[in-house]
């Protein structure tokens, strides 16, 4: 009889213990393993969301890059026949040298502003080219090669007596940042032009690096761009 109620009291203490070990808490070592799974699977997916940014990223760079290259292709072939010009153009001079007859294309010298080119305005002489539009260097060199420079504009006077006289168009001046990208200089004193008339919200974009005359006002625009241009004389 007492064995059989020594049974009955360890059968009680075993139950109890198994109903205690069902309502304990997750042990420590649990609840650690538990934080990591939930980490890794955080990691996880961040990982995946900073790759997919990533692969954006440089898809977004890759294009630019493509843009710019061609951007920059352009501008090389630009540069390029304005050089080639000048070869031919040197070459001539070359020739004309060792047998001075009348040059054939437009490269003669001028010693003197002819009065059918340079006209007075105000108290200075200019040529006001309306006819054929060239990227500021080409109009740079045929300024040079009439005697003259690239105009700057001393005064709102001046300017007010040059502007009735311009047909409707662009006309490059010689104002340039080609030196120093945001600094406005001339070509012909190395210093800032003694007038500025900017447009409304111009100067804006540092590589529009040429200055033209388009109505009153003044604009900073890409070098390459063809338009007309105003010389003046060095007298």
């Amino acid at each position: 009889m007492l064995r059989y109620f020594y049974f009955l009291w360890l059968l009680t203490i075993c139950g109890l213990w198994r109903s205690q070990a069902q309502n304990q808490q997750p042990s420590l070592l649990d609840q650690i393993a538990n934080h990591q799974q939930q980490w890794f699977r955080y990691t996880a997916a961040n990982q995946a969301e900073a790759n997919a940014k990533i692969d954006r990223l440089k898809e977004g760079i890759e294009g630019q890059l493509q843009a710019q290259q061609v951007k920059t292709e352009i501008q090389q072939q630009s540069l390029r026949v304005v050089m080639d010009k000048m070869k031919d153009d040197i070459e001539e001079l070359k020739k004309a040298i060792v047998d001075p007859k009348p040059l054939n294309s437009s490269l003669q010298i001028v010693s003197q502003p002819p009065s059918n080119l340079f006209e007075k305005i105000g108290s200075r002489y200019f040529y006001i080219e309306k006819h054929e539009r060239a990227n500021w260097f080409a109009a740079f060199n045929k300024c040079r090669r009439f005697g003259g420079y690239l105009a700057t504009i001393n005064d709102e006077e001046e300017l007010q007596a040059i502007y009735p006289r311009l047909v409707a168009g662009v006309f490059w001046l010689d104002i340039t940042s080609l030196a120093t990208k945001g600094v406005f200089l001339s070509t012909r004193t190395g210093q800032r032009p003694p007038f500025f008339k900017w447009a409304k919200g111009r100067p804006n974009d540092k590589n529009f690096r040429c200055v033209d005359l388009y109505g009153p006002g003044m604009y900073n625009e890409n070098c390459f761009d063809q338009y007309f241009f105003v010389c003046q004389s060095e007298q």
